[in-house]
């Protein structure tokens, strides 16, 4: 699957970029931190949800509306299936 930043990550380093730059005397530096704060207010607004794929494979094998498709119950066909569509979801040129 395609790498992925995590949020936690993102916000500890603009953190630490935050506490580099501790001189506040004049404008640029205010602007510095301002815009930072900007950006950790943005990722605070945006929501995580985590997918424990295997779970959701398993749940579905034994709950889905895949009677008539034997290959359905493959395990490792629908986290291949899977993982292709998230990643054409991610494709910028997808949409």
């Amino acid at each position: 699957m395609k790498p992925y930043i995590s949020k936690a990550a993102l916000v500890a380093e603009i953190e630490r970029l935050k506490e580099s730059f501790v001189n506040e005397r004049d404008g640029f530096e205010k602007g510095y931190h301002h815009g930072l704060d900007m950006v950790l207010s943005l990722l605070d607004g945006i929501e995580i949800k985590e997918v424990e794929l295997e779970k959701e494979i398993e749940n579905w094998v034994k709950t889905g509306p895949h009677t008539s498709y034997p290959w359905c119950t493959i395990p490792d066909a629908i986290r291949i299936t899977a993982e292709h569509f998230y990643e054409l979801g991610q494709n910028e040129n997808f949409r």
